[in-house]
C-alpha cells in the first residue's frame, strides 16, 4: 500500500518516565488505526499527533493492513529508544474518510433560516409539550 496524498510525519520522543500519552482506535469506516486522546503538552502532542490522524506507517514500515494489537505491540517496541516516527494522515484530507450525507430538506425551506407559522390546537388544558426547562416562568 503506498501512502496517501496529503500523509506527513510526526517524531515522537518521551523521557523514560513518560507514556506517549494518546490512545488507538480502529476505525472500521476509514479502515485503520486512528490516534485519539492527545493529552496536551504530552510527548505525542509536542511530537505533532493530533486526534483524529489515521496511522500509515511506523518507523518507515507501512501498518496500514496490520490488527490494532499488533500495532500497539509495535509502538510498545520503541519503548528502548524512548521515540518513534510515525506517517499519518488528519481526517480531512483522509481519502477513506466517509462523506456526510447531504441533509434531506423540505421543498419549502430556505437553508431552515426562514421563520415557520404553525397552528396549534389546546387539548385538555394542554399544548401537549413542556418548556420548563427551556425557559423561566
Amino acid at each position: 500500500m503506498s501512502s496517501p496524498s496529503g500523509a506527513r510525519k510526526c517524531h515522537v520522543q518521551k523521557i523514560e518516565s513518560e507514556e506517549f500519552q494518546f490512545y488507538l482506535i480502529e476505525d472500521k469506516s476509514r479502515g485503520g488505526q486512528v490516534i485519539t486522546s492527545v493529552t496536551k503538552d504530552g510527548p505525542a502532542y509536542r511530537g505533532g499527533l493530533k486526534n483524529g490522524d489515521r496511522i500509515i506507517s511506523i518507523n518507515g514500515k507501512n501498518v496500514q493492513s496490520k490488527s490494532h494489537n499488533k500495532i500497539v505491540s509495535i509502538i510498545r517496541k520503541c519503548e528502548p529508544t524512548n521515540e518513534i516516527t510515525f506517517s499519518l494522515i488528519d481526517s480531512e484530507k483522509d481519502p477513506n474518510t466517509p462523506k456526510p450525507k447531504p441533509q434531506k430538506t423540505s421543498s419549502n425551506s430556505v437553508g431552515d433560516a426562514r421563520p415557520r407559522i404553525c397552528r396549534m390546537k389546546k387539548k385538555n388544558n394542554s399544548f401537549g409539550f413542556f418548556l420548563g426547562r427551556f425557559c423561566s416562568l
